[in-house]
């Protein structure tokens, strides 16, 4: 895991470099950066945004701060002496580099290390011989180890994928006591084209949020290294300070997961390709979907409210048919007009804008008829009384009309049934990617007493 870090020294911005303000930098995982400062770049106000900050060391290192929002500023008046201060919040730090500016942050390769992603390959390079009790009985010990080297895999036409392994050397001493060997896994993003850094986030965090399927839990990015087109360059390290990076709860072995690695290999190429194609058409319901597991157990309304509406714009994206196919109601729409006096022909058309389309209910009906199985069909119980408690919720906690109070659920009601209804999302997508209906219903029943214990 990263170490938390402080870095003093000179800190300016790219357009006015003669201008140094004196400082520390101050990273602690999981919890926003901040840039301490003895002085002010400008006379902002608070929340004012620094697209780029610069920073050298006392080390002499360089440091780029990306996204950066002013969060405190003392101004100096005429009846105190004392030095004026301000403190910056900063999204993202790079260090090993000066950019000026985002067109000049480009790279064309990337490696990171996301917890448990070693847990979920499964795969490891220490192996041994058949127990020899006789060398046993004399003290002898053989450890053998061979670095992993796994395919690559295509992610789009433009970038290309590998689990990359490393081993840390052995140092061998003059009276040697103990050796440490560690196997260490990342994951690698080859460019065919130099991309933006905002770019590569999108890749890397794509990535984060699969093994998120795998783990039915939020996963935490640990490392980023950037390389430039140059060869032998110098990684820059980069320091993400949002919640992506929260601690993880505790790692994971293959039976604790709904897929790994080992089950799903011969298919995977395929379904990482799949994943990175859908991402763009369902990104702004998985986004909702994600939201519930980077939050934890931080469940209210809003939750339940998120969720409702990532299962209506997942399958008005991939499922957006009509109540009465096109024609037909076109042409009932023009026959209910010709029979119908003229003054009201305004309100019918604002009608017929809306009238055919699927609803709620009947959207969830058909998201429960294609991805569920037998083992979410036991979790979700009667399904038309499911589709109608999110109906019903969904329609309260929106409008809070008294009308639909009675039917809503509440508190730990709704929580549940929260549960259920992201469980039929997550099948919903990992069929949509690949997976075969057949062996994702045997992977949710070798988990489903450790998924779905608590709302049983």
């Amino acid at each position: 895991m990263t170490s938390n870090f402080e870095l003093k020294g000179v800190w300016f911005l790219p357009h006015n470099k003669e201008k140094k303000i004196y400082g520390s930098l101050f990273y602690e995982q999981g919890k926003s950066s901040k840039l301490d400062l003895i002085g002010a770049f400008d006379e902002l106000s608070l929340g004012s945004k620094y697209e780029i900050i610069l920073g050298i060391t006392s080390e002499g290192e360089s440091i780029t701060l990306y996204e950066c929002y002013v969060s405190n500023w003392n101004k100096i008046s005429s009846e105190d002496y004392s030095s004026p201060t301000s403190e910056v919040i900063t999204n993202y730090i790079l260090r090993g580099f000066h950019f000026e500016n985002i067109d000049t942050m480009i790279f064309n390769r990337t490696s990171c290390e996301i917890f448990n992603l070693d847990e979920w390959i499964g795969v490891s390079g220490f192996f041994h011989e058949p127990t020899n009790i006789e060398k046993l009985r004399n003290g002898e010990r053989v450890i053998q180890y061979k670095l992993p080297v796994l395919p690559k895999f295509k992610i789009d036409n433009t970038c290309t994928g590998q689990f990359k392994y490393s081993v840390n050397n052995i140092g061998w001493y003059r009276f040697q006591k103990s050796v440490t060997l560690n196997q260490n896994v990342e994951f690698e993003l080859d460019f065919k084209d130099e991309k933006r850094f905002n770019k590569i986030l999108f890749y890397i965090i794509r990535f984060q949020n699969f093994l998120i399927l795998a783990l039915n839990e939020a996963t935490s990015i640990k490392s980023i290294n950037l390389f430039r087109e140059e060869e032998n360059s110098t990684p820059i390290r980069v320091f993400l300070t949002n919640s992506l990076i929260q601690n993880s709860r505790k790692v994971k072995f293959d039976m604790q997961m709904l897929f790994d690695y080992q089950r799903i290999n011969e298919d995977f190429p395929t379904i990482i390709q799949n994943w990175y194609s859908k991402y763009d058409i369902l990104e702004s319901s998985l986004d909702l979907i994600f939201d519930q597991f980077y939050k934890g157990n931080n469940f209210s309304e809003n939750t339940f409210l998120n969720l409702a509406q990532a299962a209506e714009t997942f399958h008005a994206r991939l499922h957006n048919h009509t109540k009465i196919p096109k024609q037909e109601y076109k042409e009932m729409q023009s026959e209910i007009l010709r029979l119908t006096p003229e003054k009201y022909h305004y309100w019918l058309n604002d009608q017929f804008n809306f009238g055919n389309g699927l609803n709620l209910q009947t959207r969830l009906t058909e998201l429960c008829e294609k991805y569920s199985n037998k083992v979410l069909d036991e979790l979700i119980g009667d399904k038309e009384l499911f589709t109608k408690q999110v109906k019903h919720s969904r329609n309260y906690y929106t409008h809070y009309s008294p009308s639909s109070k009675k039917n809503a659920l509440k508190g730990y009601d709704l929580y549940v049934l929260s549960e259920k209804l992201k469980a039929i999302l997550i099948s919903a997508i990992l069929i949509e990617i690949g997976f075969d209906d057949k062996k994702l219903e045997e992977y949710y029943s070798n988990v489903k007493w450790l998924f779905f214990n608590h709302i049983i």
